[in-house]
């Protein structure tokens, strides 16, 4: 009879058996989930690109266009410039404080030992726009179980798996700055998941727009190299030696071979010296013929339109004036960052177990600055109108609070409309009082004269 397993073979045994369910393996089996179409990111199925089915798509090599480069970094810097708040909700009346010595505000601001909190949503944004998916390793928690530690991973480098028990877990490649090596397997309580969904049936995996804007981002390129090819060639892709004599193959292959290397690229401009009768006729093509520019500027408002982004942040200024920029922003704001941000507050109140009464913000106000008139006109109609007190507008503008400036307050003539029906609308005349000689007047006579007085005047 064989010998009973020891206790530590025991424990071995059960170890491997929970890694290769968190892994998502079985013996035989292979992972438990699957990948969509085109893989985990955006370089297509396994050996795709030895059979070119996904030539149209070339991922990251698609960033080299101008317009991809620009919508990933307007959005990324846009997101990575806003301060990040936390506010406490009154569940009752819906009333939030702001908490500046928050926990989270903190972290936020250091997320690591490298980066800043500007570094680390620069990064947490691009992730995901430039390849679908953004996963953020929380790398060390303090004794009350809050992350300490914040890593943008390489989504390349990871891979999300499900268990046969519905339990979410991620293989890592190396990341020695988080502290992983290669194939290490971590739960999904310490991983912020980020990702944009394209098509239903994988809401773990994320596709990045580039896989819709691929077209038009090829398009683009190409333009780019031909364009490159064509001025380098001094705008003259072809011309025509002739002769009215009659010349040999040979002769003629020499001519023309003299020519390229004499006349042609940096040589141009030279003194040509033509024999035997030979005479040059350059055919030439402008760029406005070939329509270069109406199709380069199709395909960067193709992108555009993918990422949603406005075509006046990428430099088309053409419909912009001195006085509509703040609604040119606010359009960009609503059409395009609004959602990214919802969606990324969203994802940290979810990843950081914060309760209803709990919410992570953006701060806003610097984007939506306006200029100075229109900021204090703005202003004066809170003020006047009781919603906003003075201390609330010295700190939107940086200035220190004031004494009794912390209520808000409305002018004496502004009564309820309950009191209003009650009061007649034009009360009678009171006789004039009796001013002889030992004539007295009550001072509650005085205070009605003076309210019938103050009323005839309003």
């Amino acid at each position: 009879m064989a010998d009973r397993p020891t206790l530590l073979q025991r424990m071995g045994g059960m170890l491997a058996h929970t890694i290769l369910r968190a892994t998502g393996q079985s013996r035989g089996a292979g992972w438990l989930w699957p990948s969509p179409p085109w893989g985990n990111g955006d370089r297509g199925q396994i050996g795709a690109w030895q059979m070119n089915r996904n030539g149209a798509h070339r991922g990251l090599e698609l960033v080299a266009f101008s317009a991809v480069y620009a919508c990933v970094n307007t959005i990324a810097t846009d997101i990575a410039k806003l301060p990040i708040q936390i506010f406490q909700v009154d569940l009752d009346d819906g009333a939030r404080t702001l908490q500046r010595r928050d926990y989270y505000v903190q972290l936020f601001r250091r997320p690591n030992n490298f980066q800043t909190c500007a570094d680390f949503l620069l990064a947490f944004v691009q992730s995901y726009l430039l390849q679908g998916n953004t996963y953020c390793y929380i790398s060390r928690r303090n004794g009350r179980g809050e992350p300490t530690e914040l890593h943008v991973l390489n989504p390349y480098r990871v891979k999300p798996l499900l268990n046969d028990d519905g339990q979410i877990f991620y293989e890592c490649g190396e990341d020695f700055l988080a502290g992983l090596v290669p194939n290490t397997v971590v739960p999904e309580r310490d991983m912020i998941h980020h990702r944009l969904a394209l098509m239903p049936g994988y809401p773990l995996l994320g596709v990045t727009p580039i896989f819709a804007a691929s077209a038009s981002s090829g398009l683009g390129l190409q333009i780019l190299r031909d364009s490159q090819q064509f001025f380098g060639n001094s705008s003259r892709p072809s011309g025509l030696l002739s002769s009215d004599q009659h010349i040999s193959d040979d002769l003629a292959k020499r001519y023309k071979q003299e020519w390229d290397e004499s006349y042609r690229g940096q040589e141009f401009g030279k003194t040509a010296l033509l024999g035997g009768g030979m005479r040059w006729q350059p055919l030439t093509i402008t760029a406005q013929d070939a329509q270069l520019i109406e199709q380069l500027r199709y395909s960067v408002e193709d992108v555009a339109r993918v990422f949603r982004v406005p075509t006046f942040m990428l430099g088309d200024m053409t419909k912009v004036t001195y006085r509509n920029t703040e609604m040119l922003t606010r359009a960009y704001l609503t059409g395009c960052l609004s959602g990214h941000l919802e969606a990324i507050q969203q994802r940290f109140e979810y990843a950081f177990g914060f309760e209803q009464e709990y919410q992570i913000r953006f701060d806003l106000s610097a984007m939506l600055r306006t200029e100075i008139d229109i900021r204090y006109a703005a202003y004066a109609q809170g003020l006047n109108g009781g919603w906003l007190a003075a201390n609330e507008v010295r700190a939107e503008e940086g200035l220190p609070p004031v004494e009794g400036g912390d209520e808000p307050r409305v002018q004496m003539q502004y009564v309820p409309l309950s009191q209003a029906e009650n009061e007649p609308a034009d009360p009678a005349p009171t006789p004039a009082p009796d001013t002889g000689e030992g004539a007295s007047i009550s001072p509650a006579r005085v205070r009605l004269l003076l309210d019938q007085r103050l009323r005839r005047a309003a």
